[in-house]
């Protein structure tokens, strides 16, 4: 039963006291700057300051604040590279609520695992996650969750074959804090356990999600060889031969565990290579530019990847979420629709130019792409990397037929961007108070009709009237410009979101198999989280999805 509010009173008290004892005259803390005078709204989360002086009892509205005074030097405007002027100087004092404050030390936490940590809550474990951030250990675990930090620059000694063989058939906890050893451990419970796995990915937009779940993929495609490390030394040790030497492809010495991987490389299931070569593909077709990241994923994804008992990737199937299909038609002036028709732009040949009726063209000269200011990306080479989406097309079985067909409906949405509308010059009885294409766009509007394979005056029939079916007859209503634009606007979004749909189907289809396989593991790489000053519907749902896994994850 509910106790006596009395209970609760005295409760409460005991909780205050136990407060004000903890944060005596002296004590170090950390205070939440937006208590403190002088900060800015995009200032510090936390400032470094001690108690100056305890609670004041004067009043019973001052019980349970204490005055604290900031400290000169803050580890987290180093950390987070704050602006010296964004956050009060050293000796400014401020009166708080006790509650609000949080312990601190003098030394600094370094723990691979926060649960660890002599002290835990927000300020020491943004601190914590700075300190080894500034070492470049971006990883840390909070039991059996890894957090992962954004560096945004490539740190190409955490990855490849080397760390792959540290953290090979180890435990979690037996190494420092990786993707690989959450990757290892899904593994390993995988076959051990008998039972399925699932890696959640989550975090917002730009926090790396995409690019963790590429190494997730590359780990367990690689995972599976012939032979673990060390294990043919052992058998010639134990013979009395010669101890076993591993070379590269240019003869150099390499490690055993190297060795196996060039191997598996050179005889790899083609299922894994289109598990990888699936990546660049969605990539393509699924990411673009935002302000926060170059290479945003701008849909959700769960790969569900088939072993078979002994381990090996049989078959893989990619199911997608959330595309954001108002990126075809508008995208904001620092950033970019997604990357393939870039990518078409630039890397085209003449031959294909000629059939897409490209000729002569550049993203400028489409109004979808134009509207943003960033055309292109600094470190990105879009004519390379549309090489390297046909080939990745290739590999995962779609013909040169339907890569051309795809394209097709790819520039066919560019040419119905530059359709523009005025109102009809004369009457129709057909046709009332309608709109038709300006004479200066027919060429898009006849350009975009063939590369869909449908007459030109039925694609400017389609955006400029609607139709109604009525009992006794059916008839034609002319369309304003305005909604003659939508209706463009709805067909573009539509083609796009089609041909996405067709990307990924294509590649489930290419990878499925008859083998048995009786075990997976999932890896759900969700849609980043944001807010906007104006967030639309689809941001929405985003958002939801995002809120209803982390409480799920919390419940776990």
């Amino acid at each position: 039963g509910q106790g006596s509010p009395a209970r609760y009173d005295r409760a409460s008290a005991m909780a205050d006291t136990a407060t004000m004892e903890q944060f005596k005259e002296g004590s170090l803390v950390w205070v939440k700057a937006t208590t403190v005078p002088g900060s800015s709204p995009e200032t510090l989360p936390w400032l470094k300051a001690r108690v100056a002086s305890s609670a004041r009892n004067s009043s019973p509205n001052e019980e349970g604040r204490v005055e604290v005074e900031v400290c000169e030097h803050s580890d987290l405007a180093d950390i987070f590279a704050f602006e010296p002027g964004s956050f009060p100087s050293q000796g400014t004092r401020a009166e708080v609520d006790a509650a609000s404050l949080r312990a601190r030390t003098e030394g600094d936490s370094m723990v691979e695992d926060l649960v660890n940590s002599d002290i835990l809550h927000e300020a020491s474990v943004l601190k914590t996650l700075g300190l080894r951030y500034m070492c470049d250990d971006i990883y840390t675990y909070t039991g059996s969750i890894l957090i992962a930090v954004n560096p945004f620059i490539p740190l190409k000694s955490l990855y490849g074959p080397s760390m792959m063989k540290r953290y090979y058939n180890t435990f979690l906890g037996e190494s420092s804090p990786h993707v690989y050893a959450i990757a290892e451990q899904a593994y390993k419970s995988m076959l051990i356990d008998g039972g399925s796995q699932s890696i959640l990915i989550s975090g917002e937009s730009g926090a790396g999600k995409t690019e963790t779940a590429k190494l997730v993929m590359q780990y367990l495609a690689m995972r599976h060889t012939q032979e673990s490390p060390g294990r043919r030394e052992a058998e010639a040790s134990e013979a009395g031969a010669p101890p076993v030497q591993y070379k590269d492809e240019q003869g150099q010495s390499v490690s055993p565990f190297t060795a196996g991987l060039m191997r598996k490389r050179r005889n790899s299931n083609p299922v894994e290579q289109q598990v990888l070569q699936s990546n660049p593909l969605l990539e393509a077709f699924g990411n673009a530019k935002t302000v926060r990241n170059n290479n945003s994923s701008r849909f959700g994804k769960y790969v569900d990847l088939k072993f078979n008992k002994r381990g090996q990737i049989q078959t893989a199937h990619i199911q997608t979420y959330l595309l954001e299909r108002t990126r075809v038609v508008q995208v904001s002036t620092q950033e970019r629709s997604y990357h393939i028709f870039y990518q078409l732009c630039k890397g085209a040949s003449e031959e294909q130019r000629e059939i897409l009726h490209l000729k002569a063209c550049s993203a400028s000269d489409f109004d979808y792409l134009s509207c943003s200011e960033v055309l292109d990306i600094e470190g990105m080479d879009d004519a390379e990397d549309f090489r390297v989406t046909q080939k990745a097309m290739s590999i995962v079985g779609i013909s040169e037929e339907e890569q051309l067909d795809a394209m097709k409906v790819l520039s066919a949405v560019l040419h119905i961007g530059n359709i523009k509308f005025s109102d009809a010059l004369e009457s129709d009885s057909a046709v009332m108070d309608g709109s038709i294409v300006k004479d200066e766009c027919e060429r898009h509007l006849k350009a975009a009709a063939s590369l869909l394979g449908v007459p030109s005056d039925d694609l400017e029939q389609a955006l400029t009237t609607r139709t109604i079916v009525a009992p006794d007859s059916t008839y034609r209503k002319g369309l304003s410009p305005m909604d003659s634009a939508k209706a463009r606007d709805t067909l573009s979004k539509t083609l796009y979101d089609k041909l996405f749909n067709w990307v990924v189907e294509a590649v489930n289809k290419n990878m499925d198999s008859n083998e048995g396989e009786t075990l997976s593991i999932g890896i759900l790489d969700i849609y980043g989280f944001e807010h906007f000053k104006k967030n639309d519907f689809e941001q929405l749902c985003i958002n939801l999805a995002n809120e209803y896994l982390q409480h799920r994850v919390r419940q776990a």
